[in-house]
């Protein structure tokens, strides 16, 4: 069971961290770190089957049942990359060109010595450097998404063209936050760099997108 509501599902919950690790290539820190997100599938079916929690429906028991990986041997690491990958691929393949310009926001909470290769980024930066993000990107149509941490975060305003590939996760019963929207690996430029009142941003960068790049070969274009 791997369609594309399985696969926002997962992502939308905590394959993110591994989808976006896979393609930054920061496998180290994702084996490292792997293994509470892997217990979390199990931990809900054990709590459902407890009465700890509303019951789950067939569906989404199937799902998590799919993914309950056992020890974290090369069997189950081969398993997990084979997941993340037609993951990947769903995501990909499931994005329709925007229908119009429009300006997507990102906030990336960031801690210092973060090791995660898209959380600093754009920290040493400056206005017109052209920038590759690796990882598949979360935004959403409304600024102020996801500031409440109280992290510090960089916010990101990026100007996507008409007929970029983009995939709108409110066309999903799975989805996470209204108006999320997600966006493939991709080279932007960027237009500003500058600050605002908020106490925890570590700056504010005005990027342009300019275009995708590839995954394991497949290149997504626009016109």
């Amino acid at each position: 069971m791997n369609g594309i509501e399985t696969t926002i599902y997962f992502y939308t919950r905590n394959d993110a961290f591994i989808v976006n690790n896979i393609l930054c290539g920061n496998m180290d820190f994702l084996w490292e770190n792997i293994k509470p997100l892997l217990d979390d599938n199990n931990g809900i079916l054990k709590e459902h089957e407890n009465g700890l929690r509303p019951p789950l429906d067939d569906i989404t028991i199937n799902r998590l049942q799919s993914r309950i990986y056992g020890e974290l041997d090369e069997a189950a690491k081969k398993k997990i990359l084979k997941t993340a990958w037609d993951d990947i691929h769903n995501i990909t393949r499931a994005m329709e060109p925007a229908k119009s310009n429009v300006k997507l926001y990102r906030t990336v909470i960031t801690v210092d010595n973060d090791p995660r290769p898209y959380i600093n980024l754009l920290g040493n930066c400056k206005k017109e450097d052209m920038i590759e993000f690796k990882n598949i990107s979360s935004t959403s149509a409304a600024p102020g998404w996801g500031e409440n941490s109280g992290h510090g975060f960089y916010r990101y305003k990026i100007s996507v063209p008409k007929n970029f590939p983009i995939l709108e996760l409110d066309r999903f019963k799975c989805r996470n936050e209204e108006g999320e929207i997600l966006l493939p690996p991709m080279k932007c430029r960027i237009s500003a760099i500058y600050n605002d009142l908020s106490e925890k941003c570590r700056g504010v960068f005005d990027l342009d997108l300019i275009e995708s790049v590839p995954i394991n070969g497949d290149i997504y274009e626009y016109n």
